[in-house]
């Protein structure tokens, strides 16, 4: 199912040269464990950070489709040479003295199953907090430039 991937980016007139795999981490963590009759890993160069996969560079992302009872995922082929990207070359600056940060990289805020967070005050710390805000938007040019692979069972 793979290589048929390719042959679709390949038939629609891709070099594949900036061609890239979208996985989930999920995918990722079960392609790089994944062993073939003899033991030895199925896919020695993919890694849950990423890698290389039938030679095209893997980009692991908790952005892509993972969804679904029982989950299903998706496995993406895009030439990256056929996205537009359309970005303002402004920024937008804000700062706030009474704001509140969480010094964790990924919070929950999950009533359910909260993550345990540090909050620290602005206010309290006599801090200054910045942000920083960019607007960007991309388009694949042509559909046939990217080919997916759906419903795979975790």
């Amino acid at each position: 199912d793979l290589g048929r991937l390719v042959e679709s980016l390949l038939a629609r007139g891709s070099t594949l040269q900036f061609a890239h795999w979208i996985i989930p981490p999920v995918t990722a963590a079960f392609l790089a464990r994944l062993r073939n009759a003899n033991g030895d890993y199925a896919y020695p160069d993919v890694t849950v950070l990423g890698g290389m996969l039938m030679g095209l560079p893997v980009i692991v992302s908790a952005s892509a489709p993972h969804v679904g009872s029982p989950s299903t995922t998706s496995i993406v082929l895009l030439d990256a040479a056929r996205v537009w990207v359309a970005q303002d070359d402004t920024m937008e600056l804000s700062t706030s003295k009474s704001s509140a940060v969480q010094f964790l990289d990924n919070p929950t805020n999950d009533i359910v199953t909260p993550t345990m967070t540090t909050t620290v005050s602005a206010f309290q710390t006599s801090t200054v907090i910045l942000r920083g805000t960019m607007t960007a938007n991309w388009k694949i040019a042509d559909p046939g430039f990217c080919a997916v692979l759906n419903n795979l069972n975790d």
